[in-house]
């Protein structure tokens, strides 16, 4: 939740001097300015690239949304420190441990990832360690409101059911980047960001994944022909059938860590409905992340009367 820091042109300029920053909102006595909106969208925290290249009121609408979103950040992180929620070094090096595990990686490989994102070890430590805060102050505060029950699981399936219709095969577009693809002088992750920006902005994939992917598919525009779905690695598998046809995704490390990888499922064919007790992990998390989210935004909204909100739009 790290936000942009205040670029004021201030020193040796006459008083009619252009500011390079506007401060759109404070909240206490930290400044939300409109680069900080313009970061979130960018990097797709908060909302969709593409929005912004619709009408004058979708701009003012999304703007809008994007301050509240980055308003509520400000509250929480200060409800987190207030807190005074503590993550030992040992912990953090655990919890890098258990990444590194779980990804089946060496800490030099994970290491030279961070150094072409730009990314020091140090900086790292930290955002390891604020997520770990982050989960602790959930685990203290919000997790204790919710209680999920199989009854309400059946509930969100039944509402949600066309979402966990299975494919018996799939096609999708991809572009894999590695550090040689990305082009001289550029931080990798960025750059998947602003390709990203691009196709959502109706670039062709294709064009793109024959320009810059080092990927299997890449000779044929990233295309992966139809696979039947068996075949896949089961986290593949599933990420696939969550997406909607022609959605693009936000850049992913790729399982070894080596590079970024972009996709977009074009074909899902072979329906077949999935029964309840074969997605129920899937159904449990997805429901509990709306749950969460929900008390979440309750929990902000009744902390925010303790905390001094201006806007300056």
């Amino acid at each position: 939740m790290m936000l942009a820091l205040i670029l004021i042109l201030s020193l040796n300029t006459p008083a009619h001097a252009e500011i390079v920053d506007k401060i759109v909102a404070l909240v206490d006595d930290e400044a939300i300015t409109e680069s900080d909106i313009t970061k979130a969208n960018i990097n797709n925290r908060l909302f969709p690239v593409a929005v912004l290249q619709n009408k004058d009121q979708n701009r003012r609408t999304t703007h809008h949304y994007i301050l509240q979103s980055l308003i509520d950040e400000k509250i929480l992180q200060k409800e987190i420190e207030k807190s005074d929620i503590k993550i030992s070094d040992l912990d953090v090096d655990n919890s890098i441990r258990d990444i590194l595990v779980k990804k089946q990686m060496k800490r030099e490989t994970l290491e030279q990832t961070l150094k072409s994102s730009g990314m020091s070890w140090n900086n790292y430590k930290e955002s390891i360690r604020n997520n770990m805060k982050q989960e602790k102050f959930l685990q203290q505060e919000i997790y204790p409101r919710i209680r999920i029950a199989d009854y309400d699981l059946q509930q969100y399936y039944n509402k949600n059911k066309a979402a966990y219709q299975g494919y018996g095969k799939v096609r999708f577009l991809e572009i894999f980047l590695t550090p040689e693809s990305v082009p001289a002088g550029e931080n990798p992750v960025d750059f998947a960001k602003k390709l990203v920006a691009r196709l959502r902005g109706g670039e062709s994939f294709e064009k793109l994944a024959r320009q810059y992917s080092k990927g299997p598919f890449a000779s044929d525009g990233g295309n992966s022909g139809l696979l039947d779905t068996t075949s896949l690695r089961g986290d593949l598998k599933e990420l696939l059938l969550a997406l909607k046809p022609n959605m693009v995704t936000d850049p992913m490390p790729s399982p070894d860590g080596n590079g970024i990888i972009i996709m977009k499922v074009v074909e899902k064919t072979n329906p077949m409905d999935r029964p309840l007790n074969e997605v129920k992990e899937m159904v449990r998390r997805e429901y509990a992340d709306e749950v969460v989210g929900n008390e979440l935004e309750k929990f902000v909204m009744e902390a925010r009367s303790q905390h001094f909100v201006e806007i300056r739009e």
